[in-house]
């Protein structure tokens, strides 16, 4: 499969109040493959969910039609008091581990 950008998300990680220069700093897949758990230098972790779509066409190898990029919108954000060093799935619980 080429790679192409299907997906974008500018909006959530634009200037903040808390940082003026914000980035994504990880991100990691969840293990079922469907979401996007990301890590910013805003002090945020944002859960962004694949497109029901998306996430079939890729995971059952049926070709993906070129198109414009859509964008992806965080089903949830996690404020945290400090900085955010390191994210990681905990396997057995499925949860966000945050160090």
């Amino acid at each position: 499969m080429k790679n192409e950008l299907l997906h974008e998300a500018f909006a959530p990680f634009s200037q903040s109040a808390d940082s003026s220069n914000n980035y994504l700093k990880k991100s990691v897949w969840t293990l079922q493959g469907d979401c996007i758990i990301a890590a910013s230098e805003d002090k945020c972790i944002r859960c962004f969910p694949l497109p029901a779509a998306t996430y079939y066409q890729l995971w059952h190898d049926v070709p993906v039609a070129p198109a414009q990029p859509s964008t992806l919108v965080p089903s949830f954000t996690l404020k945290e008091h400090n900085h955010i060093y390191d994210i990681a799935m905990y396997p057995p619980a499925n949860e966000i581990i945050i160090g």
